[in-house]
């Protein structure tokens, strides 16, 4: 390297230069003047920030206090005003002198005229006694007094009379004031009655000029010594002068006041504005009375929130937002609030809570009346401290100027003489005793380094020269770049060496213009230690040379000062013939271990000490697949593998017995070993072994594999052998193989006994395996095999065997053709099966096929083969016949499009049985759709035939046409459900015969009507399962129902025997009686007219009734209840059928007890009259014997007689016989009068009891 030192130049430093520095830095005037002028604009501007804050605590403070305090001035006032009348209303009240008005009218004026002398704010005094008749007294402007007397009366007593002056009438408030709420629903009287404690109200009036006023009323509820209420006592107040005394409480200078209600309705304001407003519709009232002489104008209440005033109306709308309303405050509260950036303070009072006022005071003050002189201190705070600030700024920097001149000429020199340009010494002359002495440090200082500096350049000569030499014969490559660009400056000749680019064209080139990186992640790993570190060491990059030839190096790179300049300086070391030699022996080791590794032996080399003693050096991966251990854990326990070997065979393993190793250097042994799994593995070990007498041991490799598979393998390929051979056996397959090179067979043990030859016997020659081939098939035998042999391929024949007792077997032979590498055939292997059987099976089953054709095509019975799919494969001609389908027609469809819809699943549900072989067949009755659109019915038989693999090939199905059977069936199902239903209804019948039978026998049974009526309802509790029965019978009035006969299961329970029910109150007797129909009612049915049943029952505690009428030749004569408790029951339809047959035979009974009753009376007469009967027969006998016997003998004497005398006998006859004709006459009437009929009467007696 050479120098580049310029002459003249005293002094280089070689590492600064201030020209390049691209930051600015501070100067010392600002670093002197800046802080001082925070330091003082930070005091100044937190005292006037503290100052501000004060003036607005000051303010809110104050405003605070002033809003209370007016506040507590309007409250004191305002309940002084107040107190005055609600004192002297509660002191009249306390007298109670008894003077009400129709009393003592004179004496109650001259207590209330006294009263309204002593207090001039009351206007009024009014009483009102409890009749609600008024008495009032109100002072006249010229302190007289006028009475008013209010005989009328009524509730509104008070609002009426207290709402208008007695001396000077106003309109009336109802027709003139547009109220915001709506009026009170109790008036004052009865308000101040309810309340019982004195209270306020509010009433609106028009004065004689027609302007609106306030008046606030009082009033007192008046008792005697009994504490018995006689009246209410009432006072007013006039408000109208309430405004004027707000606006004399000092509130600031534009503060305001108002009082307002809970309901938002201004009362006063210290602005002077009343209350009020004109109503909208005052001009339509005006124009309406414009014919009058006084035209009329309506008024209304005023809201606060549309006050005229604009600070009232801000100030109420503030209150809402805030709080939700005026009615939300129950205590004192303050707020604030802006408008326009003006600030106003609020201070809400309630007033007169004690005397039920309910009022609030609102008292607001602005915060420009006290900011005003605190804004104008406040600009003179922050003119003030302006000035402080610049002239401590002004000073500051002159005095920094002062202080930083000298320092900065310091500075000058310094920099001079960092460059090597000083040649003055710096003035010493300063008013700075401080900066004076850093002056004469500073040339001293500058004297030192001058000869410092020269040794300095004449040590860096020679370093110079050194590192010259160092750089051009070091045996590694060594390059000095630019930054940041990489621009090579200089390279020695090892650099030259590996690069192989001259020197000069590696000058003024960097390493991505010579193409000599090779791998970019390896320069910016490069890039990331010298930035980060500024430095890099030992960095291994691949490299390029000229010729393509790859490389790497070790890169050392450090960041230099060179002659005033920042250089790169590299060292590159060549590390390309270790690297491919470390690389050589990775892949060797690579190789190695993936040898052992995928080895499936296990791999171990040991150490065995002649005393017994061994230690592991290695253990290859395949001992985990081997003995089920890892390496890790046979090196981390030495005995773990001897204690896996059984006790047994620690004799053959060489750890255990070291003489083996002397004895021989190759040993195989086997031995069994616990596997990690638990099971014991047969161990296949080879070793080797060397004597190391430096180890003093023997140096042991042992390659231990698991032969328990193999052994295994060979147990089984033994019974295997013995297998085949019973297989062969059993199928009759036998296998052979022919040499075609030694001309030599081999036939297995079954082979000779298919062909019927003896065990024992030698094995026959190819020729001589020919000649027990059939004649005719000789030829076919050797066709296939000399083309299986041409082709290369195997062959299938089925021949015949002629064996030696002539008898002639059939076999099917497979071979094939084996060749060598050549190509050359050189033998054939094949088997040989008996197909004897099959060959007969397959004549049996031609024969078969032939009858199973023949039958299917001729049988009667429907047949198809279906496949799978459920299409048809082949269908006979009973089945289109069935179907009305021809055969093509069948075979496009599918046995699901003629199933009928109801029977799809279940069919698809058999076919997916014997498809998964559930089932073998199945027989099921189903519907198929004709081709007319009928339906048929069908006793289908369906199988599935399976190929030899035991796959499903096809469904055969058989149909039968039951459609006439099927018909006859559901003929017979109906007649069989005609049948049972007949049973069941004959059952029924017999029990409800059975159950009638019972009833009328034991009715018939008695002769007493109580007795009989008292044992059927007895009967009817226990068939019904009810709690109680009942039958009662009509009055001859029929108006009443009276019960004859009660039963009750519980015997205790009282009995209702004469109980009446009167049937225009009994809604079941109306239904009885009025609309003949039976009745069954529950407790809870509530349609009208069943109140009084459902009463009774109630009582009697029953859920469910039942009530059936008795009938006698088409009139009721009682009816039958029978009751049951049980929740949720309600009587059938059949039980009521039953009960109705029930009380017809009931009926029966009584109307036959009835006819027994007049039988009986009928007896009586008869008897009576059979024995007048027998004395009229014997007179009427005597008066008939007389003229008979006279006419008799008047006949016998008549032949012999004379004519005169015959005569006289015909007349004596005549006579005889007109008296006889009259006496039968008489009888004749006789009987007439007894055969006409008797009207018997057959109403019940009933017994009716008081």
């Amino acid at each position: 390297m050479k120098s580049t030192d310029t002459p003249g130049t005293k002094l280089r430093p070689p590492k600064i230069s201030f020209s390049r520095r691209s930051h600015r830095k501070i100067p010392l005037v600002a670093v002197l003047v800046v802080p001082f002028a925070l330091q003082i604009l930070t005091a100044v501007g937190l005292t006037g920030y503290l100052s501000y804050r004060n003036g607005q605590q000051i303010v809110n403070n104050l405003a605070s206090q002033l809003a209370a305090e007016v506040g507590n001035r309007i409250e004191q006032n305002l309940v002084r005003d107040l107190r005055t009348p609600a004192e002297m209303t509660r002191n009249a009240a306390a007298m109670q002198m008894g003077l009400l008005p129709n009393r003592d009218q004179l004496s109650l004026q001259r207590f209330f005229e006294q009263q309204l002398k002593l207090i001039d704010s009351v206007k009024m005094i009014a009483i009102a006694d409890e009749r609600q008749k008024l008495f009032a007294v109100e002072k006249r402007r010229d302190d007289s007094f006028a009475v008013r007397v209010d005989e009328q009366g009524g509730e509104d007593v008070l609002n009426r009379n207290l709402t208008s002056s007695l001396i000077e009438p106003i309109q009336p408030s109802v027709d003139t004031f547009n109220d915001h709420e709506p009026p009170a629903a109790v008036s004052w009287y009865t308000a101040a009655k309810l309340a019982q404690k004195p209270l306020w109200r509010l009433a609106e009036g028009l004065t004689p000029a027609g302007k609106p006023m306030l008046t606030a009323v009082n009033m007192q509820p008046l008792y005697d010594r009994t504490n018995g209420f006689q009246g209410v006592l009432a006072s007013s107040v006039l408000l109208a002068n309430l405004g004027s005394a707000l606006k004399d409480v000092k509130i600031a200078q534009t503060g305001r006041a108002f009082i307002v209600e809970p309901n938002g309705l201004l009362v006063a304001n210290s602005n002077g504005d009343r209350p009020f407003r004109k109503a909208a519709h005052s001009e339509r009232l005006a124009a309406a009375d414009s014919g009058t002489q006084t035209p009329r104008r309506s008024y209304e209440r005023l809201r606060a929130i549309k006050s005229h005033d604009i600070l009232t109306e801000q100030t109420a709308l503030a209150v809402v937002d805030q709080f939700g309303g005026f009615d939300r405050i129950q205590a004192m509260q303050q707020f604030s609030f802006e408008v326009d950036r003006q600030r106003y303070f609020v201070h809400i009072e309630p007033l007169g809570r004690d005397q039920d006022l309910d009022w609030l005071a609102v008292v607001v003050v602005p915060e420009g009346d006290f900011i005003e002189a605190i804004d104008s201190n406040h600009r003179l705070t922050l003119l003030l401290c302006a000035g402080a600030l610049t002239m401590a700024v002004v000073v500051g920097w002159l005095t920094a100027s002062w202080i930083a001149r000298p320092i900065l000429r310091l500075s000058q020199a310094s920099r001079a003489l960092a460059l090597g340009e000083w040649h003055y010494p710096v003035e010493t002359d300063s008013q700075i005793a401080e900066l004076e002495v850093l002056a004469h440090s500073f040339n001293q200082m500058t004297v030192h380094l001058q000869q410092s500096f020269d040794q300095v350049k004449t040590a860096l000569q020679e370093s110079e020269a050194k590192f010259t030499k160092v750089f051009r014969a070091s045996p590694d490559a060594i390059t000095i770049t630019t930054l940041p660009e990489r621009n090579y400056l200089d390279v020695n000749a090892r650099f030259v060496e590996f690069t192989g680019y001259a020197r000069e064209e590696v000058l003024g080139q960097n390493a991505l213009s010579l193409n000599l990186t090779v791998n970019p992640e390896q320069v910016t790993r490069f890039e990331y230690f010298l930035n980060t570190q500024h430095c890099v060491r030992d960095l291994e990059i691949d490299y390029r040379n000229k010729q393509g030839q790859l490389g790497t190096v070790l890169v050392s790179s450090e960041v230099i000062e060179l002659e005033g300049q920042t250089r790169l300086l590299c060292i590159y070391r060549d590390i390309t013939l270790r690297k491919q030699l470390e690389l050589a022996l990775q892949q060797s080791e690579a190789k190695l271990n993936d040898v052992l590794n995928s080895a499936i032996a296990s791999i171990t080399s040991l150490r065995i000490f002649p005393d017994g003693t061994w230690h592991y050096d290695y253990w290859s991966k395949g001992c985990e697949m081997v003995f089920g251990y890892t390496p890790d854990a046979f090196m981390a326990d030495q005995t773990l593998w001897l204690s896996r070997v059984p006790p047994e065979d620690l004799e053959r393993v060489c750890v255990v017995n070291p003489k083996q190793l002397q004895e021989q250097h190759t040993l195989v042994t086997q031995y069994r070993f616990w596997h990690k799994d638990g099971t014991l593995r047969w161990i296949s070990g080879y070793v080797t072994s060397r004597w190391d007498a430096t180890l003093n041991a023997w140096v042991a490799t042992a390659v231990d594999v698991d032969v328990s598979t193999a052994m295994r393998i060979e147990a089984e390929r033994t019974q295997a052998e013995s297998a085949l051979r019973e297989a062969q056996r059993v199928a009759h397959i036998g296998s052979w193989e022919c040499d075609a090179i030694a001309q030599t067979t081999w036939w297995s043990d079954e082979l000779f006994r298919i062909h019927g030859l003896d065990l024992n016997q030698p094995l026959p020659s190819p020729i001589d395996t020919l000649q027990f081939i059939h004649p005719d098939d000789r030829a076919v035998f050797k066709s296939l095999a000399e083309q299986a042999i041409a082709e290369g391929k195997a062959f299938k024949g089925d021949l015949r065997i002629v064996r030696p007792d002539g008898s002639i077997r059939f076999v099917e032979v497979r071979g094939m053709p084996l060749f060598d590498e050549q190509g050359i055939y050189v033998r054939m292997v094949g088997t040989t099966l008996d197909i004897t059987e099959r060959k007969q099976a397959e004549e049996a089953f031609r024969e078969s096929e032939q009858r199973f054709r023949n039958a299917f095509d001729t049988t009667a019975v429907g047949m198809c083969l279906t496949a799978l799919d459920g299409r048809f494969l082949q269908v006979n001609a009973a089945l289109c016949q069935m179907l009305g389908y021809t055969e093509a027609e069948l075979l496009s469809l599918t046995f699901a499009a003629l199933t009928h819809p109801d029977d799809l699943n279940t069919t698809l549900e058999y076919a997916q049985k014997l498809r998964s072989g559930e089932i073998s067949y199945y027989h099921l009755e189903k519907r198929y759709k004709h081709k007319e659109g009928h339906t048929i019915w069908c006793l289908l038989s369906v199988s599935l035939v399976r190929d030899r693999e035991q796959q499903p090939l096809y469904f055969v199905a058989q149909m039968q046409d039951t459609t006439e059977q099927q018909a006859a069936l559901r003929e017979r199902q109906r007649a069989e459900a005609s049948r049972q239903a007949a049973n069941v209804a004959l059952s029924q019948r017999v029990a409800e015969l059975s159950t009638l039978n019972h009833i009328t026998q034991t009715v018939a049974s008695l002769t007493a009507l109580p007795t009989a009526l008292t044992t059927a309802a007895a009967l009817m509790t226990d068939r019904f399962k009810a709690r109680e029965a009942d039958i009662s019978l009509l009055n001859k009035q029929r108006t009443a129902l009276q019960i004859i006969a009660n039963h009750h299961v519980d015997p205790a329970a009282p009995s209702l025997v004469g109980k009446t029910f009167l049937i225009a109150e009994d809604y079941i007797g109306k239904q009885l009686l009025e609309r003949r129909e039976s009745v069954v009612l529950t407790i809870t049915e509530t349609f009208p007219g069943t109140e009084y049943s459902r009463r009774l029952m109630e009582a009697r505690n029953i859920h469910c009734i039942m009530t059936v009428g008795m009938w006698m030749r088409g009139e009721a004569i009682g009816a039958i209840t029978v009751a049951t408790e049980e929740w949720g029951r309600v009587f059938t339809p059949d039980e009521v059928k039953l009960a109705e047959t029930i009380a017809g035979q009931i009926a029966s009974a009584v109307q036959n007890a009835y006819l027994f009753e007049a039988l009986q009376r009928a007896k009586e007469t008869a008897e009576a009259a059979n024995i007048a009967k027998s004395h009229l027969l014997a007179d009427i006998s005597h008066e008939l014997q007389i003229p008979l016997h006279s006419i008799l003998e008047r006949v016998q004497a008549l032949p012999q007689e004379s004519a005169q005398t015959q005569q006289d006998y015909l007349e004596s006859i005549h006579y005889n016989s007109e008296y006889l004709l009259q006496l039968i006459n008489n009888l004749s009437s006789i009987a007439t009068i007894e055969s006409a009929p008797k009207h018997t009467s057959l109403e019940p007696r009933v017994h009716e009891r008081d």
